[in-house]
């Protein structure tokens, strides 16, 4: 079996939040799981072939490893339950009081000593106060509307007799054709469909389901780790309901991303964008998040590009 340093995941696309947050949960994943190994994460526009005409990640490891490799360790660590652990006890949509949370987090951090799961509850919501609920993240877009709740969708996603090897396969190395229903974290625009035209309600439409990728949600939930929130809520990557993030040409690890996610220059004027580019970042992207009509449950649209190659677009 060939062994290679660097593979091309045709399937997700770096100028679709979703894809995005995939890539990134498997470089994620990928780390924790192969501590032996430098695992990094690029992105390239290839000209032919599967994956042409759109930002593709590629995934490098050192020693090599081959694609069924990449997709075994994967799902072995997506089906296994306690990578969930740190979920247990908490309300379905994160609707918990600050003293809950701090509460939540000495106990866990007690018996587990596990950084993931600091980082992915540090991650998820902010305390606003001993009394009052915490400050879900904006990526949280589950609400509980149409009877789809954060926790559960997770979960679903991450239960073994559901989710197959063949979800990561395509999530990963094949082109998107979204042969999944229901179970969706709501990262991708797709998720979007007005009830204002249609004669069903579409989140509930048995003839026109919303179709989506298992594998790619539940990658991408991995990837909320490097989305960390403040005590007052702020979130890195976002402001106030844009979010923004960077494509990069030289591999790169996780801990470095984490800063490029951080950088304040991927919301300072065009003229300081420089900085970025000195580090190897070749796009900017931004997406809004808005509420579904009647304020029922939360979307992002689609992305658009607010810098390329050290130039301004639009």
């Amino acid at each position: 079996m060939t062994m290679a340093r660097a593979h091309l995941a045709v399937g997700p696309d770096g100028l679709k939040l979703l894809g995005f947050l995939a890539s990134l949960g498997a470089l994620i994943a990928l780390t924790k799981v192969w501590p032996e190994r430098v695992v990094r994460l690029s992105w390239t526009m290839p000209r032919s072939g599967l994956g042409a005409g759109s930002w593709r990640s590629v995934f490098h490891a050192d020693p090599s490893v081959t694609e069924d490799e990449i997709v075994e360790a994967l799902f072995t660590y997506l089906t296994d339950q306690r990578s969930l652990e740190v979920l247990e006890g908490l309300e379905q949509n994160l609707g918990v009081s600050g003293r809950d949370l701090r509460e939540h987090v000495a106990r866990f951090w007690e018996e587990r000593r596990d950084r993931r799961a600091a980082d992915l509850l540090a991650a998820l919501m902010a305390d606003a106060g001993a009394d009052q609920k915490v400050r879900p993240s904006p990526l949280r877009a589950l609400t509980g509307a149409s009877q789809m709740h954060f926790v559960d969708t997770v979960r679903a996603l991450s239960d073994s007799s559901r989710l197959s090897r063949e979800h990561v396969v395509r999530a990963l190395f094949r082109p998107w054709t979204y042969e999944d229903t229901r179970f969706t974290m709501r990262w991708d625009d797709v998720d979007f469909r007005s009830h204002a035209l249609r004669a069903r309600d579409p989140a509930r439409d048995p003839v026109h389901p919303i179709r989506t990728e298992w594998g790619a949600n539940r990658l991408a939930f991995e990837a909320l780790a490097l989305f960390t929130m403040t005590w007052s809520a702020e979130t890195v990557g976002f402001r106030a309901q844009e979010v923004r993030w960077p494509l990069w040409a030289p591999p790169t690890s996780a801990d470095v991303i984490r800063s490029l996610l951080a950088h304040p220059a991927l919301f300072r004027p065009e003229d300081e964008w420089r900085e970025l580019h000195a580090l190897g970042v070749t796009i900017v992207a931004s997406a809004r998040r808005f509420s579904g009509e009647g304020g029922k449950g939360v979307y992002f649209s689609p992305a658009r590009v607010v810098w390329v190659g050290g130039e301004v677009v639009g």
